[in-house]
């Protein structure tokens, strides 16, 4: 039982780094029950992680119903109905990220494996944005929306970068958790180290530059 807690658990505490509640902090570590889950019990990997995002996607889109109840004179059940068919198909955008990791056999956890999880699934998430009956509500990089130096590093690939670096720190407490290898968290420490001194370097400028006449 305790695997599908933890997967259950990950998907709540991410939805709580998104609006209305808005803590943040929690995507730095939000994923790590799920991929601890995962750990546990590699061959449902694909179930865990489906899971969390449904979870996830559950208590973010919550307010969809009342919407689709007042505005689209949806009965309540078919409106919950339909909330629940949409975190579903969500979810397997959270899934299959996880799946293709620990088939390609990198969830023992190595410095490479941080960036090629974070660079999975902040693919999928670019995928879910993207595809046909796309819906990029809750890309992970999104709950930063306040951290103004943080998601400067938007710059370099917009939202999904952030994204990129929030796995990359869930992944690299994750292994340091189960590893205790220093290097995880020296990671964690240069990767956050480089985003914020890069946003305030970007701030600096932008506040800080010639007047311009408009």
């Amino acid at each position: 039982m305790i695997p599908y807690f933890l997967a259950l658990a990950g998907g709540v505490l991410t939805a709580l780094a998104h609006p209305k509640v808005s803590w943040s902090y929690l995507a730095f570590f939000s994923l790590v029950p799920v991929l601890e889950a995962v750990r546990l019990r590699p061959q449902r990997a694909f179930l865990f992680s489906f899971l969390a995002g449904f979870s996830y996607f559950l208590f973010l889109l919550y307010w969809l119903v009342p919407v689709m109840v007042r505005f689209g004179g949806l009965p309540l059940p078919a409106a919950v109905g339909v909330l629940g068919l949409l975190a579903a198909y969500l979810a397997l955008f959270w899934a299959l990220p996880v799946k293709i990791f620990v088939f390609t056999g990198h969830l023992k956890g190595s410095l490479f494996s941080a960036f090629f999880f974070a660079a999975l699934f902040t693919s999928f998430e670019f995928i879910r944005a993207k595809v046909p009956y796309a819906f990029p509500w809750g890309i992970l990089g999104a709950s930063q929306y306040r951290e103004l130096f943080l998601i400067q590093i938007a710059d370099f690939g917009g939202v999904f970068a952030v994204s990129f670096l929030l796995t990359l720190v869930n992944y690299a407490l994750f292994s340091f958790m189960n590893t205790r290898k220093k290097a995880f968290l020296v990671l964690c420490f240069l990767a956050l180290l480089g985003a914020y001194l890069y946003g305030a370097a970007r701030l600096e400028t932008q506040f800080n530059g010639p007047a311009q006449r408009v």
